[in-house]
């Protein structure tokens, strides 16, 4: 048996590396796109209109690993992912670009006594990569809004030092481990290890498209670099991935665990890579892995906390998501309800239209406070078009007959004042805020359903309540002091408990040294971007282990359906 095995994993190495050298010589022939998908709800029609882009992401990225290779001689490109809402399908307010890139620098031996050594030379890795992925960014059609220490020297402090070599240390244990930053405390796999203080890359392009109407204006491209080595020890060979801490506060997911969600892997060298992950979708992780998309995917949706707290595209998005990842355990009705209301949510062209502004205005307010990069895009007259999208977009709503003079005057009067490019930064500082709001306000009162959308949210968490799975809300008001939402603290969990539970789903706000108080969700006023949540079963009765264990063989049931999927075609340039 053991030798058939052997056989048959010999014949499946001979089978991918014929694919990759096939798809190698396609990808290389021009205007071919490659794209390897396992999310059976993928909006594969826009696969050929992101190739382009994609390829130009790909190719910045394989000239900033030669720069690289220099002084890590293994280092590789390993995969590149693209996600987010803009493959949804029946989506017309995509605002964005998401990407992320993976890379693998080499291997470290661990002697016993050198994991700062280890850490210095993790430090080492990810400045000289920023510095190459700089210079590859030179020329290359992108404005650079952000990028990480682009510069080597003075960067990194004895502080971070210490901080990896203890994250080291934790690996080595084989176990999860907690973790804390100045941004918050986290729960960390025995194969990761955290970056801290470091962000995604921002950049701004005009290149960025989902289809035939998409409307061709300034976009944000944002990029999650994800390094990986391997750490040997005694013999034994351990895979790394290193995660980047933003400055959000957010503990970001490896990009093999969005599974489950809208992503698509692109060229021919993700192929291993991907294999190799579904390799891994065994069923002690598979369901754990769809939980952790769903918990990120709702945290993010503040939905029901503040209607100035989120974009109600953003949110409407989100709950799309989520009704997927929970899609085999909800009443068929139900699902149905929901995906068929947000779907004419996000398909509705005068939502679009306000989101399109909305997202132009927040690039344009982003712009302003980067003074290089305001001059430099200012000098080549990208403010003056971007001003212009923006009037004209205001122009289409004019004639949209679902908006009256009202509802558009404040918009007419701010745009006006935005025109004069020699008041812009001054007037947009001052103003931007409360156009923003009124946006989203606006986007709300247009939005089909919406009002609709926080019930849908919280059923979904109902469900999965009847299993032992709780959403806890908080709010970290100071250093080591956390308020509990009592409303959503279950009777049976004692909140003096809190700190010492292990099994909590991603993230964690507290430590042995917390306060923890209770506060009535009717009398928080603060900042919802504050507020943190954490997901634990906790003494589950008999009848929610019952339902979790049918919940987990219902998931299970559903695997079928993510399988390798390959796209090949021609890229269209708009």
């Amino acid at each position: 048996m053991e030798e058939l095995k052997k056989r048959l994993y010999k014949i499946l190495l001979i089978l991918l590396a014929v694919l990759v050298i096939i798809f190698a010589v396609l990808q290389a022939s021009g205007n071919l796109y490659i794209f390897l998908s396992t999310t059976p709800d993928n909006n594969t029609a826009a696969f050929k209109y992101t190739a382009k882009i994609s390829k130009d992401i790909n190719n910045i990225f394989e000239n900033s690993i030669k720069g690289l290779r220099k002084y890590f001689p293994d280092a590789k490109l390993i995969y590149t992912n693209a996600y987010g809402s803009g493959f949804l399908k029946n989506n017309l307010t995509a605002g964005d670009f998401d990407y992320s890139a993976g890379i693998y620098t080499g291997e470290f031996q661990y002697t016993g006594n050198n994991s700062a050594e280890i850490a210095k030379q993790i430090i080492k890795m990810s400045e000289l990569h920023q510095a190459s992925l700089y210079s590859s960014l030179q020329n290359s059609g992108f404005y650079i809004a952000h990028l990480p220490r682009p510069e080597i020297k003075n960067r990194r402090t004895d502080s971070d030092i210490d901080f990896i070599q203890m994250s080291l240390k934790n690996t080595l244990s084989g176990r999860p481990y907690k973790i804390k930053t100045k941004n918050g405390i986290f729960i960390m796999d025995a194969d990761e290890i955290m970056l801290p203080d470091y962000d995604y890359i921002k950049l701004y392009s005009r290149d960025v498209s989902y289809g035939k109407t998409y409307r061709k204006i300034m976009r944000e491209i944002s990029i999650s670099v994800y390094y990986s080595f391997d750490l040997i020890n005694q013999g034994k060979k351990t895979r790394i991935t290193m995660l980047p801490e933003t400055s959000l506060g957010k503990r970001l997911y490896k990009p093999q665990d969005r599974y489950f969600v809208q992503n698509v892997y692109t060229g021919s060298g993700s192929l291993k890579y991907l294999i190799n992950t579904m390799g891994q979708m065994n069923k002690k992780n598979y369901f754990d892995t769809r939980m952790i998309n769903y918990f990120q995917h709702f945290t993010l949706n503040e939905y029901g906390n503040s209607r100035l707290s989120i974009s109600p595209v953003k949110a409407a998005k989100r709950l799309l998501q989520c009704t997927g990842l929970l899609r085999p355990i909800l009443p068929d009705k139900a699902a149905k309800e929901i995906t068929s209301k947000v779907h004419k949510a996000l398909s509705n062209p005068t939502v679009a239209l306000i989101n399109d502004y909305y997202n132009a205005n927040g690039i344009l307010y982003d712009i302003t406070q980067h003074d290089l990069l305001y001059e430099s895009m200012k000098k080549e007259k990208e403010i003056s078009r971007l001003l212009n999208d923006m009037e004209k977009i205001l122009t289409e709503m004019i004639n949209d007959r679902n908006f009256t003079y009202a509802e558009l005057k404040p918009l007419f009067n701010y745009q006006k004042a935005i025109n004069n490019e020699e008041n812009l930064k001054q007037y947009i500082h001052k103003h931007f805020k409360e156009t923003d709001d009124y946006l989203k306000l606006l986007m709300y009162k247009k939005m089909p359903e919406g009002k609709n959308f926080n019930g849908y949210m919280l059923y979904l968490n109902k469900i999965l309540e009847t299993a032992g799975i709780y959403n806890i809300k908080m709010y970290n008001d100071r250093p080591h002091h956390v308020y509990v939402f009592k409303d959503n603290l279950p009777a049976k969990i004692n909140i003096n408990a809190l700190t010492k539970m292990n099994n909590i789903y991603f993230t964690n706000m507290f430590d042995k040294d917390t306060e923890i108080e209770y506060m009535e969700a009717k009398d928080f006023y603060g900042n919802t971007k504050d507020l943190g949540y954490i997901w634990l079963r906790h003494n589950p009765n008999k009848l929610e282990d019952d339902i979790f264990n049918e919940i987990k063989k219902l998931m299970q049931k559903d695997k079928y359906r993510f399988h390798l999927r390959i796209y090949t075609g021609k890229m269209k340039n708009s």
